[in-house]
């Protein structure tokens, strides 16, 4: 299968992200879990799974951060084609709201209009990463058929899509939204043999995953009868699309040709890539 290490990582953290937001979300639970302690626990995460070959991260600034919109950049890098991202998360609340209204303190702009003009500038697509529990997804939620699948936590939308619609709920954005690991595989999976960390005292059978997962056990099982007509599919190339090239990307959104993308960061293919710390994600699929 391919990517399969990398789509078992994005699995299992949408997973434990969909789930430790449920936790937080009960009323007699005080601890705070955020879109910066999210994401920098799922990109450290993505980095401590694999090697130097596969990922590399590295900062941005405060000022950076401020001036582009974004909480990360996510560079994926394929034979034929390179996908660029710049991204904004977005941490669903307790009432199951999400708060695009968002005004940057030393611009006065929306963060989401800034958002779009940086990736504009740096041909990258302007994506939005949703971290959302179970409860509060209707479209993207699982059924009690298949309750033993994958939760769908970390979800990525177009910000053109969030623009047009707006939206003030997670419920109103799913169908322009896919689940993270779509980027791998398209399809729902079961873990044979799942194995979290979870809390203290906690059973299996209560299905509490906190921090995050362990790798996966046994091996993925793909989910029968599962299909989503997502509107958001065609716009997000999976790793397959960028090593093969067998589709044209050319000209879509946050594409750029991978050896134009070697001119412009040849750091990135000379000797073993090495990983500091967050914010900017190249991640390699060169070998899957």
């Amino acid at each position: 299968m391919l990517g399969k290490p990398l789509l078992e990582t994005l699995l299992a953290l949408g997973h434990s992200t969909s789930q430790n937001l449920a936790y937080v979300h009960q009323r007699d639970v005080h601890v705070a879990y955020g879109e910066e302690t999210i994401t920098e626990t799922n990109l450290l995460e993505i980095n401590r799974r694999h090697s130097p070959h596969e990922v590399s991260l590295r900062t941005f600034s405060k000022r950076e951060e401020a001036r582009n919109g974004a909480d990360w950049q996510w560079h994926i890098i394929g034979k034929k084609y390179t996908f660029l991202m710049l991204i904004q998360a977005k941490r669903v609340q307790r009432d199951h709201k999400i708060k695009i209204h968002h005004r940057v303190k030393s611009s006065g702009n929306l963060q989401l209009d800034e958002l779009i003009d940086s990736a504009k500038s740096d041909q990258h697509m302007p994506v939005y990463c949703f971290y959302s529990p179970q409860e509060a997804r209707q479209v993207w939620r699982l059924d009690s058929q298949i309750d033993e699948a994958f939760e769908l936590g970390c979800l990525l939308a177009s910000a053109h899509a969030v623009k047009k619609m707006m939206p003030t709920r997670i419920s109103e954005i799913e169908r322009q939204a896919i689940p993270w690991h779509y980027l791998a595989s398209p399809l729902l999976y079961r873990e044979q043999s799942l194995d979290w960390y979870s809390l203290s005292g906690a059973s299996k059978d209560e299905k509490l995953s906190f921090l995050v997962p362990q790798r996966t056990g046994d091996g993925l099982v793909p989910v029968e009868g599962f299909s989503l007509k997502s509107e958001a599919i065609g716009f997000f190339p999976t790793f397959g699309q960028l090593n093969s090239g067998s589709e044209n990307l050319e000209g879509m959104e946050g594409i750029i040709n991978t050896n134009a993308y070697r001119e412009l960061y040849p750091s990135h293919f000379e000797g073993e890539l090495k990983p500091l710390v967050r914010r900017v994600l190249c991640m390699s699929v060169l070998d899957h």
